[in-house]
């Protein structure tokens, strides 16, 4: 667990966050799995943003864009995943 002191996370802080969202299920990953399965453009985009670090330009008028930013991961200026709880 994180102490209150703010503080830049560090590479043990986030696996220690990804294993807590992990280990059990919700309907947020469980949409976000299915959309990105059943749409390999979406998916391919998703990766080479988030993963790769590849720097794209947020166009609306892309349709893959403006899916990402329909099922809410896409957000205009940024191109960012954004969970919203």
């Amino acid at each position: 667990m994180l102490s209150e002191e703010k503080r830049e996370w560090t590479v043990t802080d986030i696996q220690k966050a990804v294993k807590l969202l992990l280990e059990e299920k919700n309907t947020l990953f469980d949409d976000l799995i299915k959309n990105l399965e059943n749409n390999s453009e979406l998916y391919e985009y998703m990766y080479n943003t988030l993963v790769s670090g590849l720097p794209t330009t947020y166009n609306i008028n892309n349709p893959i864009i403006d899916l990402g930013h329909m099922f809410g991961y896409l957000v205009k200026d940024k191109n960012i995943f954004e969970v919203v709880v």
